[in-house]
């Protein structure tokens, strides 16, 4: 199952910044990540094997990340192409 995760920092401070870059790229779950522009900050590709693990994952892993203030999942329903980014 693949996510596309949204994530939208609560600051913009350099601090926040350093801390969520440093924790979030040692995630084995996390297969890609994205600095971006627009209404969020960064856009995480999330490979997981069903609900029950991301559930799993957003509990103990995504949510003891600090400056997190907002997130928006979507689910991969079907792949029509992929050049891995």
């Amino acid at each position: 199952l693949r996510v596309l995760w949204n994530v939208q920092l609560k600051s913009h401070a350099a601090e926040c910044i350093e801390s969520f870059e440093s924790q979030v790229i040692e995630l084995s779950e996390v297969t890609s990540c994205f600095h971006i522009a627009g209404n969020f900050d960064y856009l995480l590709i999330i490979d997981i094997v069903d609900m029950d693990e991301y559930a799993e994952f957003l509990k103990e892993k995504l949510a003891s990340i600090p400056h997190i203030a907002t997130v928006q999942s979507s689910f991969v329903m079907r792949t029509l192409k992929d050049n891995d980014f």
